[in-house]
């Protein structure tokens, strides 16, 4: 708080009061609104960081170990196994 009180009049303001409407307008001019512009990632990065980060770490490597052992695919295999025998 006491850095602002002493940039107060580096700033040429009386801080109860606040900045004139001629000053305002003044520095609007000066340095223009008071906002930062949007970033916008382009959709494939932001797609990929989807996939970095703990949580992706840990389902990555997970899934591909259930799916090749997952046992309805097993169930599906023998399955087409046995028709393939049949047909022989």
């Amino acid at each position: 708080m006491d850095q602002i009180l002493a940039a107060a009049p580096e700033l040429q303001s009386k801080r109860p009061v606040g900045l004139s409407k001629a000053q305002a307008q003044s520095r609007l001019a000066q340095y223009g609104l008071n906002e930062i512009p949007e970033r916008h990632p382009h959709p494939a990065l932001a797609l990929l960081r989807k996939f970095w980060g703990p949580i992706p770490w840990m389902l990555e490597p997970t899934s591909a170990w259930v799916i090749p052992t997952d046992e309805n695919l097993m169930v599906a295999r023998q399955t087409r196994r046995l028709l393939d025998r049949r047909r022989i």
